[in-house]
C-alpha cells in the first residue's frame, strides 16, 4: 500500500520510479523508496496532492526564494539541496497519510496551530519534537496543526480531502516517545515493512531493541538454519528475532549490549560499538568493534568476523561442527568462548553446551547462565 504513504524522507541517489524534468519545472512521483532528485537547481518546494493515493513534489524555479527563515534558495547553488532536504524532510521522520479520521476528540491533543504554511511538506517540519506524533494540513487556510498522539484510521469516516492528516511512523525504538513503557511497538522499516519489536525503555543508555531474550528455558533454542533465519519464540518472553531482520536492523551501524545473569545472582554486561550482521548470502557474518562493560572476558569479540552456524549449516572454521558440539547456534569460529543460544539448564557445574559466557561469573570457566538479553540501538 505504498502509494498511500507520503514518505518525507531525504535519501541520496536513485531517481524515482517515474517523473520528468524540463526547463520550466521539475516533478517527481514519490517512489516506493521515497527517493528525491539530488543535485538539481533549487526553487521553492511544493507538495501537490494528486488524488488520495498519489503525491508529487514540484520544484518551481526562480532566481532566489526563501523557504521558512533558514534557507535562501539559489538556483545556481545545487549544494544547498542537502540542507533543504534536511529541513523539509528528515530520514528520521516518516509520516503516513491517514485517509479516514474521526476528528471529534483531536482538539484535546493539539499542540500548536500555525497559519500561512505553504504546503504539507513544510507543515511536517513543525512536527520535529518527540512530543509531536501527528499533524494535519488544511489546504484552503494554509493551516498546520500538530498533535501529541498518533492519528488512527477510522474505517467508517469519510475520506478527508480539505484537511490532510499524517501520523508519524516509528522507524526504530529510539523514536518511541520518552516515558513510554517497555513493550511491543509497531516499527516501520526503511524497506517499508511494519514489524513488531520489543522496545526496552528501562535499561541504561536506551531505548533499545531486544533481539534475543532467555530467562526461563520455555523456548528451545536448538533450532535449524531456517528457524534462525526467520526468528522464533514469543517477543514478550523468550525469542530470537531472526537473522534476516537482524541484518536489516543493523544495516546502519549499531551498538550491541549484552545483559547476563548467573544463577548465584551475579549480573554483568558487555557493550560493543559498530555491530553489524551481514545478509544470508554472507552467512550472517558478525562484525563489531570496541567493547566496554563489567564482564571479565570479552567473549564475543572472539567471534568477530565469524559466520553464523546452526546444527544443519556448519560455517565455523573448526573440524568439530561447533553448533552440534555446543548444542546451540552462534557466531562460532573455533569454536568460541560464548554460547548464548546454548542449552538452558540449571548450574550444576561447568558445561560448554549450556548457555555460557567464558569466566562469567569471574570465578567460573563455563557456568550455565540463568538469563541472557541481547539489545541493539
Amino acid at each position: 500500500m505504498f502509494p498511500t504513504f507520503l514518505r518525507l524522507q531525504a535519501l541520496e541517489q536513485s531517481l524515482p520510479a517515474s517523473g520528468y524534468v524540463n526547463a520550466k519545472h521539475r516533478l517527481q512521483t514519490c517512489s516506493p523508496n521515497g527517493h528525491f532528485l539530488r543535485n538539481v537547481p533549487l526553487g521553492s518546494l511544493v507538495v501537490e496532492t494528486l488524488g488520495v493515493e498519489t503525491m508529487k513534489f514540484a520544484f518551481e524555479l526562480g532566481n532566489k526564494r526563501r523557504l521558512m527563515s533558514s534557507h535562501t534558495l539559489d538556483t545556481t547553488s545545487p549544494s544547498l539541496w542537502t540542507n533543504l532536504c534536511d529541513d523539509v524532510a528528515s530520514k528520521n521522520r516518516i509520516f503516513t497519510r491517514v485517509l479516514r479520521v474521526a476528528t471529534n476528540d483531536l482538539d484535546m491533543y493539539k499542540l500548536d496551530s500555525n497559519d500561512g504554511v505553504m504546503n504539507q511538506g513544510l507543515c511536517s517540519t513543525f512536527c520535529k519534537s518527540d512530543e509531536c506524533r501527528a499533524f494535519s494540513y488544511t489546504t484552503s487556510e494554509k493551516r498546520c496543526d500538530t498533535y501529541s498522539r498518533e492519528i488512527d484510521e477510522e474505517g467508517t469516516a469519510n475520506v478527508s480531502v480539505s484537511t490532510l492528516y499524517f501520523s508519524k511512523e516509528t522507524s526504530s525504538c529510539s523514536e518511541v516517545k520518552s516515558g513510554s513503557p517497555s513493550g511491543l511497538y509497531l516499527i516501520y522499516t526503511k524497506e517499508g515493512k511494519h514489524v513488531s519489536l520489543f522496545c526496552d525503555m528501562d535499561t541504561a543508555e536506551g531505548p533499545w531493541t531486544v533481539i534475543q531474550r532467555r530467562n526461563s528455558g520455555n523456548v528451545d533454542f536448538y533450532r535449524n538454519w531456517t528457524e534462525y533465519k526467520n526468528g522464533f519464540g514469543d517477543l514478550n518472553t523468550e525469542f530470537w528475532i531472526g537473522n534476516d531482520l537482524l541484518h536489516l536492523l543493523t544495516s546502519t551501524i549499531s551498538t550491541l549490549r549484552i545483559e547476563l545473569g548467573a544463577w548465584d545472582g551475579t549480573r554483568g554486561y558487555a557493550q560493543y560499538k559498530k555491530f553489524q550482521v551481514a545478509n544470508e548470502a554472507q552467512n550472517y557474518r558478525l562484525s563489531l568493534q570496541t567493547s566496554s562493560g563489567n564482564v571479565s572476558v570479552d567473549a564475543l569479540m572472539f567471534g568477530n568476523g565469524a559466520d553464523f552456524s546452526t546444527y544443519d549449516r556448519d560455517n565455523d572454521k573448526s573440524s568439530h561442527r561447533c553448533a552440534q558440539k555446543f548444542h546451540g547456534a552462534w557466531w562460532y569460529k573455533n569454536c568460541g568462548i560464548s554460547n548464548l543460544n546454548g542449552r538452558y539448564q540449571l548450574d550444576s557445574g561447568d558445561d560448554i553446551s549450556a548457555m555460557t559466557w567464558k569466566e562469567f561469573p569471574s570465578t567460573r570457566n563455563r557456568a550455565p547462565l540463568m538469563s541472557s538479553t541481547l539489545l541493539i540501538k
